[in-house]
């Protein structure tokens, strides 16, 4: 009789335990494909302001957030990533006189 309780107990232990890894796997690939469609999205919206300031032949912070109606800090980050990877350049010091070229 013990060892018929000791191996339905491990019978139970091992399908709680496929349970809970199948669920975690299902939950971590959801997560990866809402990323991966956020970076989308972001790229999506950088590649914008870039191909903005190439028709217009610049933009100011003001111009991102009403081109994308996002933050101006959204609007900064965006600005930020063009002008680190050397694909845009900033024409004046700071506040309102501050505006984006392609560099």
């Amino acid at each position: 009789m013990n060892y018929f309780v000791l191996v339905l107990v491990g019978v139970v232990g091992v399908a709680i335990g496929m349970y809970i890894a199948r669920r975690g796997k299902t939950a971590d690939t959801s997560a990866y494909a809402l990323n991966e469609e956020r970076a989308a999205a972001k790229r999506s919206a950088v590649e914008k302001v870039f191909a903005e300031i190439q028709q217009k032949g610049i933009i100011t912070n003001d111009g991102v957030q009403a081109l994308l109606s996002v933050s101006d800090a959204t609007a900064e980050r965006y600005l930020q990533e063009l002008e680190s990877a050397g694909r845009i350049s900033q024409v004046g010091d700071t506040g309102k006189n501050v505006s984006y070229k392609v560099a």
